[in-house]
């Protein structure tokens, strides 16, 4: 690695720490057959539209500007019911906005999980939680407001 370190040139100002390169003579890992990277998958478009419309009707009732009566129409899992009847009780999200929303399909097709910005209070925050379909429809059956 030595022998390295005198072929680069570092940037005046700047102190080399290490080789950018493997050693002369050094070999590199065999392949043992698994994948490069995590599988990119996709979310269909069901059920993306069936995620935003029910995270905007979540936000909108707990931000004041729907009933509380609009989480019957909800589908979610009975526990995310639960709380955010619970969140209601203790005030709600005043001003609460959806911003971004990010699912991410995984390869079996039946579940997503999400992650997302909303804006409460002049801050931003974060969303997460994860829906499945099955074979009613898609259900949230997780979600946490960070």
């Amino acid at each position: 690695m030595t022998g390295d370190i005198g072929e680069l040139a570092p940037v005046r100002g700047f102190e080399l720490l290490r080789a950018l390169t493997p050693g002369r003579g050094a070999q590199l890992p065999r392949d043992d057959g698994r994948p490069a990277g995590p599988m990119a998958t996709t979310c269909g478009d069901v059920a993306r539209q069936r995620l935003t419309h029910t995270l905007t009707v979540i936000i909108e009732v707990l931000s004041g500007r729907r009933r509380p009566e609009a989480l019957s129409g909800v589908s979610a899992d009975e526990r995310v019911l639960a709380g955010l009847r619970h969140r209601l009780r203790t005030g709600g999200m005043r001003g609460a906005a959806l911003r971004t929303l990010h699912p991410s399909g995984r390869p079996c097709g039946t579940r997503v999980e999400f992650v997302g910005t909303y804006a409460c209070a002049g801050r931003v925050r974060a969303l997460a939680g994860a829906m499945i379909d099955d074979g009613r429809g898609w259900t949230i059956t997780a979600l946490r407001f960070i």
